[in-house]
């Protein structure tokens, strides 16, 4: 695949789902309560997203809600990325901002400049509501006035490849994790190393790794509650790429053994992780894998699902893998970002695939049990009609026997990710 279409298409999964999962009922900062969102999947669910800019105006879109209890800026919804006109160096941080709840958004505009490596970022908000971006590097930025400045407030290294940032919504906490030796695009594996901050960026611990007994990793992704931090990362065993995760207590400070998350992938793919925490302490990774009946001479993600393991005792042991949904999904360079829990701790699992027409499709899919996931399907807005899109040959209103039902979020034809309202190309679904 080209970067151009990788651009477009790569890390679907986040924006659809965290626009899926802000509900109109986000509180303002006047409202004293924590903010409380709890969401359901439902069809025709892709009538409701939004649209929000152009694939011009930013790379990989990430996507962030504001919650914090003490924000004047609480149940701002923020859309990130690095401004797509500029291809190397030092871009300006592109911003677009919705204050309603999601249901609509100003225009991206152009921030400060950030000089990265590379043209992702990872994106969280802060208890008192400032926004941090980290760039490759990892270079870390704050804005404390919604996204309008940004402020470098710490250069961690130098790596050429993408950084996890994580916001304890608890302690406020900021972590960031990173591969020195990794790849963007081939995920070498290396040490893997962490860094936090407990003062709003302000000091920042040294670089620490996070095996000392030699294991290496890729692809790091990072979440935290309460002290609790979970890292889903690619390793190798006996030299099959495997998804394994590692936690951390003490917010950082110390780390215990590898745990293995997934079942070794039969077409031995590379699974690229997501990582999440609930509020009440849950975490949860997804993934992908060459798993379905089709075996690997399947294309175009006709064999690839999506998968999900659940930890309810801080990232030391997981969940036997539990099928979220697929064939098709896509296995590819992502930058996580593709599962969330709801404050009842409802788990949401989001994922993409791409059809030979280079046509991509979006899908959700929930789970209240943490093992079984519903949802439902829904038409496209736009693209070939739905039966070609998703390479299947079935009636589109009646799901796979046996299988979890998901919901198709909406096709995205090649260049037409995002649109700026009432313009062309349909609703916003985003990439990152």
């Amino acid at each position: 695949m080209s970067e151009r279409a990788s651009r477009a298409i790569v890390g679907v999964a986040i924006a659809a789902l965290m626009l899926l999962l802000v509900s109109p009922s986000v509180v303002r900062a006047a409202d004293l309560p924590p903010v409380s969102i709890t969401y359901s999947v439902t069809p025709g669910g892709y009538n409701n997203t939004v649209r929000v800019g152009n694939v011009t105006d930013m790379l990989y879109p990430r996507i962030a809600v504001d919650r914090g209890p003490t924000s004047p800026y609480r149940g701002t919804i923020y859309v990130l990325g690095m401004d797509a006109t500029v291809l190397t160096g030092c871009r300006p941080i592109v911003v677009a901002r919705s204050t309603d709840g999601g249901r609509t958004f100003e225009a991206p505009r152009k921030a400060d400049v950030l000089c990265a490596p590379g043209p992702a970022l990872s994106v969280a908000v802060d208890r008192a509501g400032a926004v941090y971006a980290a760039g490759w590097g990892p270079v870390v930025a704050r804005s404390s006035d919604r996204g309008v400045s940004w402020s470098v407030v710490a250069t961690l290294g130098n790596a050429s490849a993408p950084a996890s940032l994580a916001v304890d919504p608890v302690t406020n906490t900021i972590q960031v994790v990173w591969g020195p030796l990794d790849d963007p695009w081939r995920a070498t594996l290396g040490p893997l190393v962490g860094s936090f901050s407990r003062d709003g960026g302000g000091t920042w611990t040294v670089p620490a790794d996070l095996f000392p007994n030699g294991t290496t990793g890729a692809r790091p992704q990072a979440a935290a509650v309460s002290d609790a931090v979970v890292v889903g990362f690619q390793t190798d065993v006996a030299s099959v790429r495997r998804l394994a995760a590692i936690a951390s207590p003490d917010g950082g400070r110390t780390w215990g053994n590898l745990t293995l998350v997934d079942r070794p992938d039969p077409c031995g793919r590379r699974p690229e992780p997501s990582v999440a925490a609930s509020p009440g302490g849950l975490f949860a990774i997804s993934w992908a894998a060459e798993t379905g009946a089709p075996g690997c001479s399947a294309t175009w993600g006709n064999s690839t699902e999506t998968w999900a393991a659940v930890s309810s005792d801080a990232g030391r042991t997981f969940s036997a893998p539990v099928k979220v949904g697929g064939p098709p999904a896509w296995i590819g360079p992502g930058f996580g970002g593709g599962v969330a829990f709801d404050d009842a701790s409802s788990l949401f699992v989001a994922w993409r695939s791409i059809a030979a027409n280079w046509t991509g499709t979006v899908y959700a899919a929930n789970s209240a049990d943490l093992m079984t996931f519903e949802s439902a399907f829904g038409e496209p807005r736009c693209g070939p009609q739905r039966d070609r899109v998703l390479g299947v040959d079935r009636p589109r209103s009646v799901p796979r026997t046996g299988q979890p039902r998901h919901r198709d979020l909406r096709a995205i034809p090649r260049g037409r990710g995002l649109g700026r309202p009432g313009g062309e190309g349909g609703p916003w679904v985003g990439s990152d």
